[in-house]
C-alpha cells in the first residue's frame, strides 16, 4: 500500500523444490540427518508432487521476468507458488 501511489508494485514467489545445486545439498544435508540416501530424500520430494517433478530454474526465473515486465503493471500484492502442486498436497 505505501508503494503503490508511486506505481511500484509488490509480488513474492514462493518456490517448492527447484532442481538446483541447492536442492542437492539440502537433499544431502537431509539425507545425512535422518540416515538415509539422497537420491530418497530427492524421490520423496517428487513424490509430493502432484506433477511428479521438481521445479524447473527456468520456470521460476521466467514468472521473474514476467512480474519485472510492462505486462504485469497491474499486478501487485500477489504471492506466487512455483511448486509443482506441492502445496495442494499438504
Amino acid at each position: 500500500l505505501d508503494l503503490a501511489p508511486r506505481r511500484i508494485t509488490v509480488n513474492a514467489v514462493a518456490p517448492g523444490w527447484v532442481d538446483s545445486a541447492l536442492a542437492e545439498q539440502t537433499f544431502e544435508a537431509l539425507a545425512a540427518h535422518t540416515g538415509t540416501l539422497p537420491g530418497i530424500i530427492r524421490q520423496s520430494a517428487i513424490a509430493a508432487s502432484p506433477l511428479g517433478r521438481l521445479v524447473a530454474i527456468e520456470e521460476v526465473a521466467q514468472l521473474v521476468l514476467f512480474l519485472a515486465s510492462p505486462a504485469a503493471a497491474g499486478i501487485t500484492a500477489q504471492v506466487y507458488g512455483v511448486d509443482t502442486g506441492q502445496s495442494l498436497a499438504v
